[in-house]
């Protein structure tokens, strides 16, 4: 039990270094990404009959990001899907009735 917490303490202080690092801070991204990150071609795998929305980038071990509350995949990729793709097979999901997944 105490290396899962160990694994997901290293994920956590993972995702913290990853934003610490980015180049351009979010609301730069935002302004020259967003637009582009919302008009993306949709990707869909279907789940105990619910339609959802992900993306797919990079190359390497995979990390399954998903956003919070109120938020999609958009948001999260700005924030450290970019980055993180550099290294890593990055895949994001919209949760269920948010972003372009179902219900």
């Amino acid at each position: 039990m105490r290396k899962i917490y160990r694994l997901f303490a290293l994920a956590c202080v993972g995702a913290v270094v990853l934003a610490a690092c980015s180049n351009k801070s979010k609301s730069e991204a935002i302004a020259e990404g967003g637009a582009a990150c919302a008009d993306a071609p949709a990707a869909f795998v279907e789940a105990e009959g619910v339609r959802l929305h992900y993306a797919e980038r990079g190359d390497g071990p995979p990390v399954i990001m998903i956003h919070g509350a109120s938020s999609n995949l958009c948001d999260l990729d700005l924030a450290l899907g970019e980055d993180a793709a550099a290294f890593r097979r990055v895949i994001l999901f919209d949760r269920p009735g948010l972003g372009r997944s179902g219900r």
